[in-house]
């Protein structure tokens, strides 16, 4: 039929017949073709339209509605095209592109098969059908997968635009230019890429030969400050350039955000995807190419083979600099070497000589006319030059180690001797000398240097003297007077004669150096040595340990009698008033006295027994002798014994926690409390801290205790705070101990067990011995400055007691202050002391440091305290240590009061 309906030539069979084979035909095509109402009614689709509906998800079934030009699908401005086409009656002819689902398989580290969306291309032909101009009644649509003619375009583009920018990295990295300014160059090079989709962004990070970190070599683009600081190295095996390094894969991020791998993230950075591209040596990586992408880029093995061949350009370009480097640091040491070799034999204050024995001829160098005080140019080149000038002394045992030399096998030889110059002097001398020996290992050449030592022999002996004795006073050192003990027992055992050790330790010197100064100190141990060596035999030996301990050596003594004596006479001479500038000073002894007999075990044995009989003095009164006898011995015995039941009171919680309260002394409120360990023992009852913390300090067991400590101190306060026992800002306070300071990693460790509790730094006050914060040798105050910084509130404990002084107070790195008791108690009416209390709490004020006074036991203490200006207060006044639910009772009482 013609296009009005009527019978064309043929009759309706011909018709019929060309109706059917157009319909095969069309059936038949490699196109999709679609058609519908003029309301988007599907009326017919063929198989290639219903294969392409089902890979595309859209609707081809007869009577449906075509879905496929949501405008979700092309886009929006490309539906509105298609619609205006349409209205105009006008053929719609383009390519668009419209996404599916698919996994596609990539070499991304660790993920195998990556779900992406696949970009689809179609060329879309849509027309009306109409039979008159202005009558659509249908509208065909002709759709032609063209993906993979895209796919083969971009390819090429992909591989032409790879290889003009290979040739250019190519030529960059072989210039002459720096390296850093060649891979910046390089990298400029990949950014302008376009078939990469990669932003304009990108560095190399290089890995150099056992290093275990990534280093920012060059970058190019707009990166933060704060950025390139904190990246300037990343960790191998870390976010996505360091797995790159350590798998030697490429690395592939469709999305940084959504990506685990991903550990590093910043303020205000946009969502983007990375090329991290390994540079490879054979099996070995030197560095990363990282390379900022659009989010989901298509990736294409074109795409990634042309990043890979740049990382291999890379990579040559980072192998050749590291070896034209190497080569010219090795000309340059040869050529230093040289240089140095050269200078050496001319600037050389040795003698340099070289022996050749096959020739029996010796080359000496200019020096050697200078040291043996004749002309050089007269030394006849033999060897007996030298051994001549050797002195008579030591002539013969230097021609043994020659001989013994070559006839070893060793290949180096030192000596030490004496020469004697023309003129008479005697210069001591080394010589060191290397040998060349032959197959049979003789000797055929012996080369070195012999040099002018005597300056050093001068300041060895010097050294000798100084170790031997005490630069202060005179005495002898510690070392000496342990050499002299040593003999003195070995003499003991032949001849059955005693040695006693007599262990001194003199009051009052903190006093004097705090009142009058070191030099009045330093005058009054001096004036302390000359009564001790003007009151002993010859053959005793006095000596100074340090400070103010002295130590005196009595030997060849007929009975232990005679050590007493001789303590009791030296203690009476001590105790004589010392004129010292215009100063009548006083400073009583207190001596412990061991003879060999009662220690046998050695000389540190003595020393220890006759300390332990010292301390045993002090703490009878002072000023008295007191001999080291059994007593003392099982005392000991007693003290290794709780050394060791110490370790199973801590693990088997046998110490338990008593609270001192502290109170403000303006309104007597309480603010605080001390933590106080307290051990009763299943057999011997309660144990005095001052009995076990020492031997906890001495026995390097204080480290657990401390943490035990800190620990149940944390556990109390979170049930307080959680019953609402303490009221806001109230603070416990908890002992450290120096072992525990000196720990490394103690400040992160601490935090970390304040942390586990629920707690704050402020929630803790550290107390710290002032003895310990004033020993600048153990590093003490840089762990507690590290403490403040991280808010825990650092107290100096019992000041007063130990070497510091009211003028270095401001150096220390402290917070509040306690008063040691002893400035608390004391008699009414000792204006010195309380003189001396005023100055503390005075300075400390001004220094914006809180003082707490302890020891408080009476009401005058407390006005004493109040008048000066002291915060806190600490005492049986107000309570003794109590148990936790004692410590509850004792403050509700406070605070009803209060309120």
């Amino acid at each position: 039929m013609n296009r009005h309906g009527t019978p064309g030539p043929g009759g309706p069979d011909l018709d019929l017949q060309l109706a059917f084979d157009c319909r095969t035909m069309v059936e038949a095509s490699l196109e999709a073709r679609i058609i519908t109402d003029q309301d988007g009614q599907i009326l017919f689709a063929n198989s290639c339209a219903h294969q392409l509906g089902d890979m595309l998800g859209f609707a081809t079934g007869i009577g449906e509605s075509i879905s496929l030009f949501d405008s979700g699908r092309f886009g929006t401005k490309a539906v509105k095209r298609l619609h205006r086409a349409l209205h105009d009656e006008r053929v719609f002819d383009e390519r668009l592109c419209i996404s599916a689902s698919a996994d596609i398989s990539l070499p991304v580290l660790g993920r195998g098969a990556v779900p992406r969306e696949e970009q689809i291309w179609l060329d879309v032909s849509v027309r009306v059908l109409s039979r008159e101009p202005g009558d659509a009644c249908h509208i065909a649509f002709v759709l032609r997968d063209v993906t993979e003619d895209v796919r083969r375009a971009d390819r090429v583009r992909i591989n032409t635009e790879g290889i003009e920018a290979r040739v250019k990295i190519s030529a960059v990295l072989s210039s002459d230019a720096p390296l850093k300014d060649r891979f910046e160059q390089a990298v400029g090079i990949v950014l302008e890429m376009e078939q990469l989709a990669i932003q304009k962004k990108g560095g190399v990070f290089l890995l150099e030969e056992n290093d275990d970190r990534l280093r920012m070599f060059a970058h190019v683009g707009k990166f933060t400050h704060q950025f390139l600081k904190d990246e300037a190295e990343v960790e191998l095996g870390a976010c996505l350039c360091g797995r790159a390094a350590v798998s030697g894969e490429i690395v592939i991020s469709d999305n940084c955000f959504e990506d685990e791998r991903h550990e590093h993230s910043w303020p205000n950075m946009t969502p983007h995807g990375h090329y991290i591209v390994p540079m490879m040596d054979e099996s070995t990586c030197v560095g990363v190419l990282f390379l900022y992408t659009d989010v989901n880029p298509t990736h294409t093995s074109e795409r990634i083979d042309a990043l890979l061949q740049i990382g291999n350009l890379m990579a040559n370009a980072i192998v050749r600099d590291r070896h034209d480097r190497r080569m010219q640091a090795a000309s340059e040491r040869l050529r230093e070497a040289q240089t140095r070799f050269e200078l050496a034999i001319e600037g050389s204050r040795d003698a340099i000589f070289d022996w050749n024995l096959e020739e029996d001829s010796v080359y000496y160098s200019s020096r050697w006319g200078e040291l043996l005080g004749r002309d050089g140019d007269t030394l006849d080149p033999t060897i007996a030059t030298l051994l001549e000038h050797v002195a008579s002394s030591d002539i013969h045992r230097i021609e043994q180690e020659i001989a013994g030399f070559m006839r070893s096998e060793e290949s180096h030889f030192d000596s030490e001797f004496r020469l004697m110059s023309s003129e008479g002097n005697i210069v001591w001398a080394l010589m060191r000398a290397a040998a060349l020996r032959d197959a049979s290992g003789g000797v055929r050449r012996l080369s070195g240097s012999v040099a002018d030592i005597s300056s050093i022999k001068a300041v060895e002996e010097e050294m000798r003297r100084l170790v031997q004795q005490d630069q202060l006073t005179g005495l002898s050192s510690r070392g000496r007077l342990l050499e002299r003990l040593q003999h003195a027992l070995a003499r003991s055992e032949r001849t059955q004669q005693l040695c006693a050790i007599l262990f001194f330790d003199f009051d009052r010197f903190k006093v004097v150096n705090d009142s009058l100064g070191h030099d009045v100190g330093d005058e009054l141990l001096c004036s302390i040595a000359q009564r001790l060596r003007s009151n002993i035999r010859e053959v005793d030996t006095a000596a100074r340990f340090g400070g103010d301990e002295f130590v005196v050596l009595l030997e060849d003594l007929p009975d232990a009698d005679s050590a007493r004596a001789t303590a009791d006479k030296l203690l009476e001479v001590c105790a004589q008033p010392h004129d010292i500038r215009g100063h009548r000073l006083v400073s009583t002894a207190s001596i412990g006295v061991v003879t060999n007999a009662m220690s046998a075990d050695g000389p540190a044995s003595m020393l220890r027994d006759a300390d332990a009989a010292m301390y045993q003095a002090k703490s009878s009164g002072r000023g008295k002798v007191v001999e080291f006898d059994k007593a003392m011995h099982d005392a000991m015995l007693e003290r290794l014994a709780l050394e060791e039941d110490i370790r199973d009171a801590i693990a088997d919680n046998q110490f338990s926690l008593v609270y001192q309260p502290i109170v403000n002394l303006e309104t007597g409120q309480p603010i605080g409390a001390e933590a106080l360990a307290r051990w009763h023992h299943p057999e011997r009852g309660m144990v005095s801290p001052g009995v076990f913390i020492p031997i906890a300090e001495e026995s390097s067991q204080i480290q657990d205790l401390g943490d035990w400590v800190l620990r149940d101190a944390c556990r109390q306060i979170v049930d307080w705070k959680q019953r609402q026992v303490i009221p806001d800002g109230f603070t416990v306070s908890v002992n450290l101990s120096k072992a525990q300071l000196m720990s490394p990693g103690f400040v992160e460790h601490l935090l970390s067990v304040v942390a586990s509790f629920g707690l704050g730094p402020s929630d803790l006050k550290l107390e710290v011995t002032e003895t310990t914060i004033v020993d600048n040798r153990a590093g003490v105050a840089d762990v507690l400055r590290e403490l403040r910084s991280s808010g825990f509130i650092v107290m100096m404990d019992d000041f007063g007691t130990g070497h510091s002084s009211l003028s270095g107070l401001h150096a220390l790195p402290i917070d509040e202050l306690k008063i040691d008791q002893s400035f608390i108690r004391h008699e009414d009416g000792q204006k010195e002391i309380i003189a001396i209390t005023s100055s503390i709490v005075t300075l400390a004020s001004y220094l914006s440091l809180r003082t707490v006074g302890e020891g408080i036991e009476t009401m005058s203490h407390v006005a004493l305290l109040q008048n000066l200006g002291c915060h806190y207060g600490q005492g049986y006044f107000f309570s003794k240590p109590l148990r936790p639910e004692d410590f509850e009772t004792w403050l509700g009482s406070r605070i009803s009061e209060a309120a």
